[in-house]
């Protein structure tokens, strides 16, 4: 492209508030339009992605109309060769411009009127009721309220403008907390993205009390460390960069049922996610590569590695980063229990549990979010029991590995970012507790059979996860059982039995009600436990 062009000219850069800017196009390539190139007005050096509103231009030579601000700000109009989702790169050229005089005539009745929406006035009442009218029926908008300039996930509340309702106001209701905010209208639905912003409707709220400061958790072992509006994490410090993560979960969606590589998820975090940042704040975002391993429980595939701005955790690294406990080393057995409760296996429930744990509160406050601490669950980036699962972290802590589907599940976003030029850069995390590695699970062997359990401490009613592996046909076929016994009992005294498959098999037993220690016995034959069909053992406690 040829940088000496200019693709775009005003015959004045002094506007009223609401009126139309016209603007001259040359140059305009059948390239360019086809990639939907396109012209927007944004604050005075604000983030690519949070332009008041858009036009495309035609090839070649023409003009497109555009709406000044309704408020007296400096602004520019700017010029973008493709709308791909990587503005930065698509960014040709802007004229600087001035919305100033008088504002608006308003609508209807001294209405705070844009292009889209009116509401009623500027000024309200914590609380007091928002009345929101259509202007259009161009496109059925859905609308925002949000702290003036604000994050676009933190949104108050949030309304659809259906057409059918085009002749009766969308009531919305003022924040509690004075200050400025914006109603802002997005053209389409798609996770309330900067760049779908097409118009921003001023108001202020008085008369009530100022915002209480929200103080971060930082699970109180981790530094805080604020980025680009949002409170993070500091998991890891190291060559003058810092690994991060969201301090609260920040939306939810779904995964994607495909492995990360592939997975939608990854593509928003890396692209529109990416570019809610500002420019210098994306310039501190360092790209890095993922490992992304195998399912260890139970085998499904990572994928391949990946390169990305952007991420989630993996098991392995939620487990690094937020305590370990030695579950990795000792994974739990995969079952789904005749009741259709989860107990503990599939998950790794361990003392670390409250360190990994996140709320929704603080950045979506909606009517169905607000005043709510609750933990959320979050999504990892590993895959579950089958690759079209993926892993996540429960809203108590636990980290469960044998993930679900398509289904809604918070996110924590994470990403190395850059330490120069931040005073008082934050540390390493302090108070994580050195690893508590757990007991081997008992296990014993005896030529190619063997017999395991999945840990070796039960709580009396606890189900009690049995492996045996190496069972010939000729053992199943004589009922070859497993069976509890208290420690030295006689054969003859099982307390509860199970008859295992051949080959590999996991079978659930209960475990006794009273505190003490226990066997389990396998026999290769179904003959009451006598000593000759007796094979092997392995001794666990209650308490």
């Amino acid at each position: 492209m040829d940088t000496n062009t200019v693709y775009i000219a005003l015959e004045k850069t002094v506007f009223a508030p609401g009126e139309t800017i016209t603007v001259k196009t040359t140059g305009i390539t059948e390239e360019m339009e086809n990639s939907q190139a396109f012209i927007g007005i944004y604050y005075r050096a604000a983030g690519h992605n949070t332009h008041q509103n858009t036009e495309c231009p035609q090839a070649g030579s023409g003009t497109v109309e555009l709406t000044a601000p309704l408020e007296a700000d400096s602004y520019e109009v700017r010029f973008y060769k493709a709308y791909d989702g990587k503005f930065f790169q698509a960014f040709v050229e802007s004229i600087p411009i001035t919305v100033s005089g008088p504002e608006l005539p308003q609508f209807a009745e001294n209405w705070n009127s844009g292009q889209f929406i009116a509401i009623d006035k500027t000024e309200y009442a914590p609380g007091e009721a928002i009345m929101v009218e259509r202007i259009t029926e161009e496109l059925n908008p859905q609308i925002g309220i949000y702290e003036k300039g604000g994050w676009y996930f933190a949104v108050w509340q949030n309304a659809f403008l259906n057409l059918l309702f085009m002749d009766d106001p969308k009531i919305l209701y003022a924040p509690e907390y004075n200050g400025s905010y914006e109603i802002r209208i997005f053209k389409q639905d798609n996770g309330w993205v900067n760049h779908t912003v097409i118009e921003t409707i001023p108001f202020t709220v008085r008369g009530g009390t100022e915002a209480p400061a929200r103080a971060p958790s930082g699970n109180g072992h981790f530094d805080v460390l604020e980025f680009g509006g949002i409170d993070w994490l500091v998991l890891d410090v190291k060559d003058g960069k810092a690994l991060i993560i969201s301090d609260n979960v920040l939306f939810s969606t779904t995964y994607g049922k495909k492995t990360w590589e592939a997975c939608t998820l990854r593509a928003y975090l890396n692209e529109s996610f990416y570019q809610g940042f500002t420019e210098s704040d994306r310039a501190r975002i360092l790209p890095t590569t993922l490992k992304n391993p195998d399912n260890q429980w139970y085998g499904a595939a990572g994928g391949n590695d990946t390169n990305d701005y952007i991420f989630l955790l993996s098991i392995e690294e939620a487990v690094e980063y937020f305590g370990d406990s030695g579950e990795l080393l000792y994974p739990s057995v995969r079952y789904d229990s005749l009741d259709g409760s989860l107990g503990n296996y599939g998950s790794i429930d361990d003392p670390f549990n409250e360190n990994r744990t996140a709320s929704y509160n603080g950045y979506v406050h909606g009517s169905d979010y607000t005043g709510d601490d609750r933990n959320q669950d979050w999504w990892l980036r590993s895959p579950g029991e089958e690759d079209s699962d993926a892993a996540f972290v429960f809203d108590d802590g636990r980290i469960y590995v044998k993930g679900m589907g398509a289904t809604l599940c918070g996110i924590r976003p994470a990403m190395w970012i850059s330490l120069d030029g931040i005073t008082n850069p934050p540390g390493k995390p302090s108070g994580i507790p050195s690893p508590v590695f757990m007991e081997p699970p008992p296990s014993v062997e005896l030529g190619d059979l063997s017999l395991s359990l999945n840990k070796s401490t039960y709580a009396p009613g606890e189900t009690i996860a049995i492996k045996v592996t190496g069972l010939t046909p000729e053992m199943a076929g004589d009922r070859a059982f497993v069976a509890i016994y208290k420690e030295g009992a006689r054969h003859d005294g099982y307390l509860d039995y199970r008859y295992p498959k051949e080959g590999t098999d996991t079978v659930m037993i209960t475990a006794p009600y009273a505190s003490g220690t226990y066997e389990i016995r396998l026999f290769k034959w179904d003959d009451d436990g006598s000593a000759d069909s007796f094979l092997m053992k392995v001794t666990f406690t209650v308490k």
